[in-house]
């Protein structure tokens, strides 16, 4: 996962593993191209991208290219300022793409270098840069204009993978490091073990109990847990070896403090032992685990984390993972059947929330006459009957005016709040007196009644 020049695909090679040299052409992966159709290589490369040093490539099988869509890339440079722009030594690229419906986010990083005390944080601030700035726009075709979609974001992913030379180092002394890589290798060497990388295999758990004492200080593992860089993103238990800093060509890191010696080649091949550069040996750095994979999304599962010593070319140790990840097609009919569902829900559940009140006994009436200054009441019940909470008040009858009853009636109480099943009982009382209350006043009112509103 560290920065690599731009590569070309090239026939399979050893191990399992898929080379990738400069003999072979770029099929296009485009659905209908003529290109992708020629049986020529098993993948076509979907998209790519580069900042610098900072390139990423990704390649889909034959099968699945054809239902791949919405390819877009991107990149932000976190590097030296320039003042007019940023120098892209170090950055993000990234690649967005749908398969099917599904959109998906590869993002390649290489952060800031060095062990100095606050180095940690300026690698982190880089994390939150790109993450933050990294905006794939729709292409002009998405509409008839290109303005009703928005940029999609790392966030807008259904899954998302990180992979790169995120330069976290170890809080631990050089020696202290040196010494315990060398009595793991102690405690394995001369046994027939087999790398198992899957991830919860008993060789990934027992790999990574034995590295135990150093993951511990672990830079991206604290700043992880501080909050301050990846959050929301997943890492399987790291089971393999710190993969930087080594002799290129060799499987033993750089400082090993015998620069006036020779050592073998990592694959044996013609036998050659390389000389020790001392110039490059000045540059040794304590080894740590600089190259990581992370993830995050739904339905995704990791089924393998580890780094190979096959390839020995860089001062890194290759990292790799898979994954197996859910893509999801949506079908228009059933798409169109569950909207219409969703709806006569939405109206269920709309017209349940309406509020619901009924007076019980509407007719009510003074049972007796009214007479003069003889104060008369009658009772009327106010249910709610509905399913949500009720508010309820009297209004006036008369448009404009302020009182809910005429002088000669008073109605208690004239508002109220009443849940589901609750009642309340409301008291009218009538009297007829003289002067503005008086039968002038009954007249004038008698055409207007009083108004309940719930």
């Amino acid at each position: 996962s560290a920065p690599a020049p731009a590569p070309t695909p090239a026939p399979p090679a050893a191990d399992g593993w898929t080379a990738f040299g400069s003999n072979a052409t770029f099929p296009d992966a485009r659905p209908g191209s003529e290109k992708a159709s020629a049986p020529s290589s098993r993948y076509v490369r979907v998209a790519c991208k580069q900042l610098v040093g900072v390139y990423i490539t990704v390649w889909a099988s034959r099968g699945v290219s054809r239902f791949i869509s919405d390819v877009r890339v991107a990149a932000v440079a976190t590097g030296v300022n320039l003042g007019v722009t940023m120098l892209g030594n170090k950055g993000g690229a990234a690649v967005w793409l749908k398969v099917y419906n599904t959109p998906l986010c590869f993002v390649c990083a290489h952060l800031s270098a060095g062990s100095k005390e606050n180095d940690a944080q300026k690698r982190s601030e880089d994390y939150r840069e790109i993450f933050s700035k990294l905006s794939f726009p729709p292409p002009p075709a998405a509409s008839s204009d290109g303005s009703f979609e928005k940029p999609a974001g790392v966030a807008d992913a259904f899954a998302a993978v990180w992979i790169g030379d995120l330069n976290y180092r170890l809080n631990l002394a050089d020696d202290f490091v040196r010494s315990s890589l060398a009595g793991i290798t102690s405690e394995t060497s001369g046994r027939d073990v087999v790398e198992d990388f899957r991830v919860r295999s008993a060789y990934a758990a027992e790999r990574t109990r034995r590295f135990a004492s150093l993951l511990g200080a672990d830079q991206l593992s604290l700043e992880r847990a501080a909050g301050k860089a990846f959050v929301g993103w997943t890492e399987a238990p790291v089971a393999f070896a710190p993969t930087y800093k080594y002799r290129p060509g060799t499987h033993t890191y750089s400082g090993a403090g015998d620069a006036d010696e020779e050592h073998e080649t990592a694959g044996g091949g013609d036998g050659a032992r390389p000389a020790v550069s001392q110039k490059e040996e000045k540059k040794k750095r304590t080894p740590a685990w600089c190259d990581r994979v992370l993830w995050r999304g739904r339905d995704v599962t990791q089924t393998s984390y580890g780094a190979t010593r096959a390839l020995t070319h860089s001062d890194h140790k290759p990292v790799f993972s898979s994954f197996i990840v859910t893509a999801r097609r949506l079908c228009p009919q059933k798409l169109q059947t569950v909207l219409q569902e969703t709806r006569r829900e939405l109206d269920a559940a709309e017209m349940a929330s309406q509020p619901r009140c009924a007076v019980l006994n509407p007719r009510a009436v003074f049972e007796d006459r009214l007479r003069f200054a003889e104060p008369k009441t009658t009772t009327f019940r106010l249910v709610n009957t509905g399913d949500a909470p009720a508010s309820w008040n009297f209004v006036a009858a008369v448009p404009g005016e302020s009182a809910v009853a005429p002088p000669w009636l008073r109605v208690e109480p004239n508002r109220g709040h009443l849940l589901p099943g609750e009642e309340t009982v409301i008291t009218a009382t009538a009297t007829v007196a003289g002067g503005s209350a008086g039968p002038a006043a009954l007249a004038a009112a008698a055409a207007g009644g009083v108004r309940l509103v719930a």
